[in-house]
């Protein structure tokens, strides 16, 4: 897996929405792609690819046909949109020391306008995939979605490779909510199970990088 700054994935993860999460599905089929080295141009190559391996590993699961390719390059065209549109406001810089109050308000306001445009698009994408897709591909849809319903994406980094378990990102342990070792929130994004129990506290002696813990933890 392709590993980007800590300090900047624990940023990422604090901002995004489920809509954003959902549709990253929690299987691995295929080792992702080789890592690269840290720099602005090749975080955003190894952002792109990542965000590429995850949606093809989606339209695999989904078993996406010919017939469904319109609808589905719709949906994938939105959202990365809206990953993309994450990825840049969190590499740019931030206020000065000497901005005021009104212009930081006025910016996170003009950022969330143009996010809730993207989201807004994304929604009508999926909802357009959802109507050409067989019941039992919906069934998958539905269950990946509802998987994030409620949660930002840094809360569900966990089961984007294995299932409910942590995917070994390195996104904890650590003190803080959902920073650390333990079976929801944030835990799944590096050693924990997944988004659904309570958020992680210290990591046990025994355990090691991109394991999963017992419980909801998926397999390695």
């Amino acid at each position: 897996m392709e590993r980007l700054p800590l300090s900047f994935l624990r940023r990422a993860a604090l901002g995004i929405t489920f809509a954003t999460g959902f549709a990253l599905s929690a299987v691995a089929v295929a080792a992702p792609p080789a890592a690269a080295a840290a720099g602005p141009t090749t975080m955003a190559a190894a952002f792109s690819r990542h965000v590429q391996w995850h949606l093809d590993n989606l339209a695999d699961r989904l078993e996406i046909q010919a017939s469904q390719e319109p609808a589905w390059q719709t949906f994938e065209a939105a959202l990365r949109n809206v990953m993309t549109f994450h990825w840049k406001m969190m590499a740019s810089p931030m206020p000065g020391p000497d901005t005021n109050a009104a212009t930081i308000a006025r910016l996170r306001a003009d950022r969330a306008a143009e996010q809730a445009r993207n989201l807004d698009r994304l929604a009508k994408a999926t909802a357009g995939l959802r109507q050409v897709l067989t019941t039992n591909q919906r069934e998958v849809l539905d269950e990946v979605a509802s998987r994030y319903a409620g949660h930002h994406f840094g809360h569900c980094f966990g089961p984007m490779m294995r299932g409910r378990g942590g995917m070994g990102m390195g996104m904890g342990p650590g003190p803080g909510p959902g920073m650390g070792w333990g079976p929801g929130a944030m835990s799944g994004c590096a050693y924990g199970d997944g988004c659904n129990g309570p958020m992680g506290g210290a990591m046990p002696q025994a355990a090691s990088p991109g394991s999963a813990a017992k419980g909801n933890g998926g397999t390695p």
